[in-house]
């Protein structure tokens, strides 16, 4: 009669079987089995009834698809292998052998299955009770409080009430009265919102690593020099440089170190500390705004000199206290 084609080309998107993904592949071939008339496969008693190949031909094709989806390491399993109950059998023995490697991943994928909102709530059950089988089998069952543990962690946000409800229960329910509760609640949280606000962290996250991506490609930018003299000097200086022992940080200029600057400070204050003694007065900066030599304070110490005859403009050199000739 032949396989429908409408089935087995459902398991075109299965990935090759291994013992991490044993728990999926054979939940999927069960159900394939069940759909293409052929439940006599997964019996694993063939004194039974149930075990009887009733249409040989089908049972080919079966053995086929399963040894076709094996990992190429593991095909070894359809050595010697003519039917395809004895092919299935081969392979629970060694995917589910109670050992260290089938006791971990089994352990893995009952502690790791999360919810999934898009999916009936069922499914995300029988998954984690399908994973307690497993374990069972390989003699590490997990207790009632284990289960209750891990199906409560691991459901989606969308159901954070109803785990909160059952977490604050006066007397802790049982494993059965969980997995009503489960399957009762609808999600506290809109879908959409959720799934809205996870598009927007996902667009933040990559705006971010856009505009880190243009600035890694534009590469540093240059700053253009500070500290050119205010009287017009085109004498340039560095801030805090090891070669002016004598460089005022605050106004840039040398001949004056900064707590003797008043730079930018009110009136009153500049005319109290140039009165001041001797040797104590600090360092003004001058620039003129006319050609009659009037000298204003504006930026750092230095010597105002205006020659009334050239018609130039006054030169400015760098001292620790100002002199000014007219």
């Amino acid at each position: 009669m032949g396989l429908p084609q409408g089935a087995v080309r459902h398991l075109d998107t299965m990935e090759p079987i291994t013992p991490e993904n044993w728990s999926q592949a054979s939940r999927t071939f069960k159900m394939f089995f069940q759909g293409v008339h052929t439940p006599w496969v997964t019996v694993d008693d063939k004194s039974k009834p149930e075990a009887k190949v009733i249409d040989d031909g089908n049972d080919k094709e079966v053995m086929w698809l399963i040894f076709a989806k094996l990992a190429p390491e593991y095909q070894y399993l359809g050595d010697g292998i003519t039917c395809a109950q004895d092919l299935w059998a081969n392979c629970v023995s060694t995917f589910e052998a109670s050992n260290m490697t089938s006791r971990m991943n089994a352990r893995r994928d009952f502690v790791r299955t999360m919810q999934d909102p898009t999916k009936p709530i069922n499914l995300y059950i029988a998954a984690i009770e399908d994973a307690v089988k497993r374990l069972d089998r390989l003699g590490a069952k997990p207790s009632d409080s284990e289960i209750k543990d891990t199906l409560l962690m691991n459901l989606h946000d969308s159901l954070a009430t109803t785990r909160t409800t059952i977490l604050t229960a006066e007397l802790e329910p049982t494993l059965l009265a969980v997995k009503s509760q489960i399957r009762n609640a609808g999600p506290s949280v809109p879908l959409q919102t959720i799934k809205k606000e996870e598009d927007d962290e996902d667009e933040n996250l990559l705006g971010s690593q856009a505009l880190a991506a243009r600035a890694s490609a534009r590469g540093p930018r240059t700053r253009a020099p500070r500290g050119v003299p205010s009287g017009g000097s085109n004498k340039k200086f560095h801030w805090c440089s090891a070669t002016s022992h004598d460089q005022c940080r605050r106004c840039g200029l040398t001949g004056h170190v900064s707590d003797r600057c008043i730079h930018d400070m009110p009136s009153d204050v500049k005319d109290w500390v140039m009165a001041g003694p001797p040797g104590k007065c600090a360092s003004a900066a001058y620039a003129s705004d006319s050609s009659d030599g009037e000298a204003h304070l504006a930026a750092g110490g230095f010597n105002w000199n205006s020659d009334d005859n050239s018609g130039s403009d006054g030169e400015v050199d760098n001292y620790g206290y100002f002199s000014m000739k007219a």
